[in-house]
């Protein structure tokens, strides 16, 4: 019983660790801090479709936290990575799944839509 309970409380902490703990070593950037021409620098947009379609970010791969899994492969590996993301969960999993891959993230943008419905 209290195996199981301790097992059950392990599974919750490491759900909660990913999600809600921010990534190490990644700071908040402005998109006008990173240029847009830069031959090093990669903007992955991490957004649902729906939300990147209204407020489009030029010279960005769009990849959803869905199908990130699936598409990694299209991600230059030998240029760094900033994240766009609309919340902190996203961006949390999104960056982990990238630095787990071998994919070198300097930082994220929140791309909030707020009043825009």
């Amino acid at each position: 019983m209290t195996l199981a309970l301790i097992l059950i409380l392990l599974f919750v902490l490491v759900l909660v660790y990913r999600r809600y703990i921010p990534v190490a070593g990644i700071g908040n950037m402005p998109l006008h801090s990173v240029s847009y021409n830069s031959n090093d620098v990669v903007f992955v947009d991490m957004r649902d479709y729906q939300l990147s379609c209204r407020d489009p970010i030029e010279c960005a791969y769009q990849l959803p936290l869905p199908y990130l899994k699936r598409y990694i492969h299209e991600l230059p590996t030998d240029k760094q990575v900033v994240i766009v993301a609309s919340d902190y969960e996203g961006k949390n999993l999104g960056a982990r799944f990238l630095k787990q891959k071998r994919i070198n993230v300097i930082g994220y943008h929140m791309m909030r839509n707020e009043g825009k419905e």
